[in-house]
């Protein structure tokens, strides 16, 4: 990784997350970070739920089975890359989310919304397929007054051609990844080598901004397993 100057290692996801904060001030999430040999890991805090009859209700959703008939498996309908993703003067090594690889073999991201999608709902998706290294958005328009979880449309995309959709000023992908790309920033000049913190947006806004707190860790759980992994 040092030869290759990656500046931040990230777990799935977290980058699609810290991003969806700038439109939803009030979400809440935490994360592990901490430094070392200069490079920036940051992985997402587990959160213990007592959860009961798990496979049946993931099997019987309508969002996976969705996933399922689009991408043609039966079971687990996505998987996984290791994908680098840049800022400027930033380089991320993240983990990828793919649902399937089409024919041209482009990774192709599956999404459903509602029918009364709003351009900051698609722009999250967007950010989620763009950030997990997919070529193409499929997704499928959901719900009307009679059938609630019918998928009534399914339209194809090429991600580079979604955002020309949205040229009236109501397209936010752009922010979000400006606001990814200060986060990150902002984490270069704060943790230090050696060191393990826990990073959060609390939930609060204040003056119109998500209100993030660093703290370090007392223990040093992520700085542990990373040593153990890299050389």
């Amino acid at each position: 990784m040092a030869e290759r100057k990656v500046n931040f290692v990230c777990t799935r996801g977290l980058l699609r997350k810290i991003g969806f904060t700038l439109l939803r001030l009030n979400s809440t999430w935490e994360c592990d970070v901490c430094r070392y040999k200069d490079i920036i890991y940051l992985s997402d805090r587990l959160i213990r739920r007592k959860v009961t009859n798990l496979p049946k209700l993931r099997t019987g959703h309508w969002d996976y089975i969705f996933h399922g008939i689009m991408s043609g498996w039966d079971e687990c309908p996505y998987s996984y890359t290791v994908c680098e993703f840049k800022f400027p003067g930033i380089k991320c090594l993240i983990v990828g989310h793919v649902d399937c690889v089409n024919e041209a073999r482009e990774y192709v991201d599956i999404s459903l919304f509602p029918i009364d999608q709003s351009p900051d709902l698609v722009a999250q998706s967007w950010l989620h397929a763009y950030i997990g290294g997919n070529q193409r958005l499929v997704y499928g328009v959901r719900g009307n007054a009679s059938y609630e979880n019918l998928v009534t449309e399914v339209t194809d995309y090429k991600l580079e051609d979604i955002p020309r959709k949205y040229e009236d000023g109501t397209w936010k992908a752009t922010l979000m990844l400006g606001h990814i790309h200060d986060v990150l920033r902002s984490l270069q000049d704060t943790v230090q080598e050696g060191q393990t913190y826990i990073f959060r947006n609390s939930g609060e806004e204040r003056f119109g901004r998500s209100s993030y707190y660093i703290t370090e860790a007392e223990e040093h759980g992520l700085l542990d397993k990373v040593k153990s992994y890299v050389s």
